[in-house]
């Protein structure tokens, strides 16, 4: 678990949601007039908690797509290998059949 000071790509999003989170509180006091005396209506706690909401569930989104992602490289570089392991395996099978044949055709002509 990453603390709010801690760097991170996760942690930069998640304070780039906090500012926006910020300014959105911001833009809706600000029409009401002084901040000192403005009272918290039930509608702004509604916004401020759904706002936060929606940025976890940003975050998340963007975590899942990291691990999806990361995963598929992974996949794929397996692919890889195992395609260049089959062709490797195919040329040395290649190369026994033919040392085979060269083999047998030495033992012949010493005959």
């Amino acid at each position: 678990m990453r603390f709010f000071g801690e760097q991170g790509p996760g942690n930069r999003k998640f304070k780039r949601c906090f500012i926006i989170f910020q300014r959105v509180n911001h833009e809706f006091i600000r029409p009401s007039g002084a901040i000192y005396d403005l009272k918290i209506t039930k509608e702004m706690r509604t916004a401020a908690t759904s706002a936060r909401a929606k940025c976890m569930q940003y975050l998340e989104s963007e975590r899942s797509k990291e691990k999806t992602e990361t995963k598929q490289l992974k996949r794929k570089a397996l692919v890889e290998e195992i395609d260049f392991l089959k062709q490797k395996k195919m040329f040395l099978q290649t190369d026994m059949h033919q040392t085979n044949e060269l083999a047998n055709e030495a033992a012949k002509s010493k005959d």
